[in-house]
């Protein structure tokens, strides 16, 4: 008797505890995705070889060993708002917390971007002797926030332009503009602030060269996928971004500029070099 009462205690505890996680709200990607939200991923391509500019790796270190690649993805569908277009706002930084590149790139619904963090991302640095190794990519899902000041004006630097059929007007190109105008006179009259809205999912695969507890043995390669997290964008944040991505596209004497990789045909995609 006592053993079957013990049972019945656990199995009203089990049934509780039970209960207690049925009320624990589930904070989705796409919760994370609207509302001030953003995302962010560490990227790591050589820190194996070569030591990063925070001072981490090198030649017997485990770390990045290869290329990572940005699957993006946006999974809304909208008849009635910009044909569901949304732009994916990219701020690279490197390991010292530095931003070294910003670009803009439309995703239209069921489109796929893929973006390749050596070809891509870092390929035109900010700053020449910056470090390339390891760093942070953040990514703010947005509205299209540029448009053209006349038909066939061409868009201002890190500005990438979606179909015509996006824009309010049909003789007049518009896109993403990831300094929001900020810190940027040219061309900056033509957009609007980031609006941290939409969905969208991304990914990216991180190739990793780990170095066994064997001394003779031979290091371990391995590749892994994992997805962007979302992270709350307060106003600092969202301004801090916007502010430096337009320093960067005015003032980097032509640096300063990802592109959008590959992909996503039904949008106009002009990439910057």
């Amino acid at each position: 008797m006592e053993r079957l009462s013990r049972l019945t205690r656990n199995t009203r505890i089990a049934w509780a505890a039970a209960a207690v996680l049925l009320l624990v709200p589930v904070v989705s990607s796409a919760a994370w995705a609207s509302g001030g939200h953003f995302y962010t991923t560490y990227y790591d391509v050589a820190s194996s070889v070569r030591t990063t500019g925070a001072g981490y790796g090198g030649a017997g270190f485990s770390g990045g060993a290869g290329d990572s690649l940005v699957r993006v993805v946006n999974p809304t569908h909208s008849d009635t708002i910009q044909n569901g277009t949304i732009c994916a706002m990219f701020y690279v930084f490197d390991d010292n917390e530095e931003m070294q590149a910003c670009c803009g790139c439309p995703v239209t619904p069921d489109g796929l971007r893929t973006i390749s963090v050596v070809n891509s991302l870092t390929t035109n640095w900010g700053f020449n002797h910056a470090d390339l190794a390891a760093g942070v990519l953040d990514l703010v899902p947005s509205s299209l926030n540029w448009s053209a000041p006349f038909p066939g004006a061409p868009p201002p630097r890190g500005v990438n332009i979606t179909s015509v059929s996006d824009c309010s007007s049909p003789s007049i190109a518009c896109g993403c503009d990831p300094s929001g105008g900020g810190d940027r006179p040219s061309g900056g009259s033509n957009s609007t602030y980031v609006t941290a809205s939409g969905e969208l999912r991304a990914w990216l695969n991180h190739t990793e060269s780990l170095v066994s507890a064997v001394v003779s043995a031979a290091p371990i390669v391995s590749t892994s996928v994992t997805e962007f997290k979302g992270a709350y964008l307060d106003s600092v944040h969202e301004t801090d971004l916007e502010n430096t991505c337009g320093f960067l596209l005015t003032g980097a004497s032509g640096a300063g500029v990802c592109n959008c990789g590959t992909g996503d045909s039904h949008s106009t995609f002009k990439p910057h070099s």
